[in-house]
Protein backbone atom coordinates (compact mmCIF):
# COMPACT_ATOMS: atom_id res chain seq x y z
CA UNK A 1 0.00 0.00 0.00
CA UNK A 2 2.97 2.51 1.01
CA UNK A 3 4.20 1.84 -2.90
CA UNK A 4 1.01 2.64 -3.93
CA UNK A 5 0.76 6.00 -2.55
CA UNK A 6 3.99 7.24 -3.07
CA UNK A 7 3.40 6.27 -6.86
CA UNK A 8 0.60 8.53 -6.64
CA UNK A 9 2.29 11.19 -5.21
CA UNK A 10 5.11 10.81 -7.92
CA UNK A 11 2.18 12.19 -10.10
CA UNK A 12 1.90 15.92 -10.05
CA UNK A 13 -1.66 15.79 -11.65
CA UNK A 14 -2.82 13.59 -8.74
CA UNK A 15 -3.60 15.59 -5.25
CA UNK A 16 -2.87 13.23 -2.44
CA UNK A 17 -4.91 13.50 1.04
CA UNK A 18 -2.95 11.25 4.01
CA UNK A 19 -4.60 11.50 6.94
CA UNK A 20 -3.50 10.08 10.67
CA UNK A 21 -4.54 10.31 14.08
CA UNK A 22 -1.67 13.06 14.97
CA UNK A 23 -0.13 13.80 11.54
CA UNK A 24 2.37 16.28 13.83
CA UNK A 25 3.61 12.92 15.23
CA UNK A 26 3.84 10.94 11.84
CA UNK A 27 7.62 11.02 11.15
CA UNK A 28 7.07 9.56 7.65
CA UNK A 29 4.22 11.87 6.78
CA UNK A 30 6.05 14.88 7.85
CA UNK A 31 9.02 13.30 5.53
CA UNK A 32 6.92 13.47 2.63
CA UNK A 33 5.52 16.87 3.50
CA UNK A 34 8.89 18.25 3.19
CA UNK A 35 9.00 16.88 0.09
CA UNK A 36 5.76 17.67 -1.94
CA UNK A 37 4.03 21.10 -1.92
CA UNK A 38 0.56 21.68 -0.04
CA UNK A 39 -1.11 21.38 -3.08
CA UNK A 40 -0.32 18.21 -3.96
CA UNK A 41 -0.01 16.58 -0.41
CA UNK A 42 -2.75 17.35 1.99
CA UNK A 43 -2.12 16.16 5.70
CA UNK A 44 -5.48 15.78 7.95
CA UNK A 45 -6.29 14.92 11.67
CA UNK A 46 -8.48 12.02 11.65
CA UNK A 47 -9.48 9.57 14.56
CA UNK A 48 -12.16 7.19 13.16
CA UNK A 49 -13.17 6.71 16.89
CA UNK A 50 -14.55 10.30 17.42
CA UNK A 51 -17.84 11.31 14.49
CA UNK A 52 -16.86 14.88 15.02
CA UNK A 53 -13.31 14.31 13.31
CA UNK A 54 -14.79 12.15 10.40
CA UNK A 55 -17.37 14.65 9.68
CA UNK A 56 -14.31 17.01 10.24
CA UNK A 57 -12.51 15.83 7.51
CA UNK A 58 -15.31 15.11 5.38
CA UNK A 59 -16.23 18.79 4.73
CA UNK A 60 -12.27 19.68 4.54
CA UNK A 61 -12.47 17.27 1.71
CA UNK A 62 -15.62 18.18 -0.14
CA UNK A 63 -13.82 21.65 -0.24
CA UNK A 64 -10.41 20.26 -1.17
CA UNK A 65 -12.20 17.67 -4.53
CA UNK A 66 -14.82 19.67 -5.32
CA UNK A 67 -15.60 17.07 -8.54
CA UNK A 68 -15.25 14.24 -5.79
CA UNK A 69 -13.07 11.62 -5.12
CA UNK A 70 -11.45 9.05 -7.32
CA UNK A 71 -9.34 7.08 -4.91
CA UNK A 72 -9.97 5.91 -1.25
CA UNK A 73 -7.26 3.98 0.76
CA UNK A 74 -8.18 2.91 4.26
CA UNK A 75 -5.77 1.67 6.46
CA UNK A 76 -7.04 1.86 9.74
CA UNK A 77 -7.78 -0.39 12.73
CA UNK A 78 -6.85 -1.84 15.90
CA UNK A 79 -5.47 -5.13 17.13
CA UNK A 80 -5.86 -6.64 20.22
CA UNK A 81 -2.62 -8.89 20.31
CA UNK A 82 0.23 -6.07 20.48
CA UNK A 83 3.41 -7.09 18.97
CA UNK A 84 1.84 -10.32 16.66
CA UNK A 85 2.24 -10.62 13.19
CA UNK A 86 -0.62 -9.99 10.43
CA UNK A 87 -0.73 -13.89 9.94
CA UNK A 88 -1.32 -14.42 13.75
CA UNK A 89 -3.96 -11.92 14.08
CA UNK A 90 -7.36 -13.62 14.89
CA UNK A 91 -9.42 -11.18 13.04
CA UNK A 92 -12.51 -13.52 12.93
CA UNK A 93 -12.09 -13.26 16.74
CA UNK A 94 -12.63 -9.95 17.00
CA UNK A 95 -15.26 -9.86 14.39
CA UNK A 96 -17.14 -11.81 16.67
CA UNK A 97 -16.42 -10.17 19.79
CA UNK A 98 -18.21 -7.12 17.94
CA UNK A 99 -21.36 -8.77 16.69
CA UNK A 100 -19.79 -8.13 12.95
Amino acid sequence: MANYFVLQLKDPANKVIATARDIAGSKGLQELAIKYPKNHLVLLNLDISEIESIQKVAKTIETLLPDGLDNFISNAGISHQPLATFDDLWVFRYRNSTGN
